[in-house]
């Protein structure tokens, strides 16, 4: 709460990767809903990390369920993979294609710090 209310990001990322180490959900929701409403005033955007398919098997950090709930506040949202290699990245776009849209998420990146709206969506 305190990087969202203080920090001077443009992305709030990995919100539930401690979820990768252990077979366990261990989101506080009242405090997520109060995370999720501090992005929601801000120039902030939370990111859906796709390293969850190839670290831990799950779709995506944040859980999609948690990407429904920030939805309700926002409708930015940026995608990371944390890739270190070519082949680390997104595993399969179609997934995350399917996911923003079906959510209704404008997806963006950011160039030199300012928001840049990927028009039509592009996650190659």
């Amino acid at each position: 709460m305190d990087m969202v209310r203080y920090g001077k990001i443009d992305v709030v990322g990995h919100i539930d990767y401690i979820n990768s180490l252990y077979n366990n959900d261990f989101c506080d929701y009242s405090i997520l809903g109060k995370i999720l409403s501090a992005i929601r005033y801000s120039d902030m955007v939370l990111e859906i990390n796709t390293s969850a398919e190839r670290i831990c098997h799950q779709m995506y950090f944040p859980h999609p369920d948690k990407l429904k709930r920030y939805r309700q506040f926002k409708s930015e949202i940026t995608i990371g993979t944390d890739a270190r290699t070519y082949d680390e990245l997104i595993i399969n776009p179609l997934k995350i294609q399917y996911l923003v849209k079906e959510l209704g998420f404008n997806p963006i990146a950011f160039e030199k710090r300012k928001k840049k709206y990927l028009n039509p969506p592009t996650y190659h």
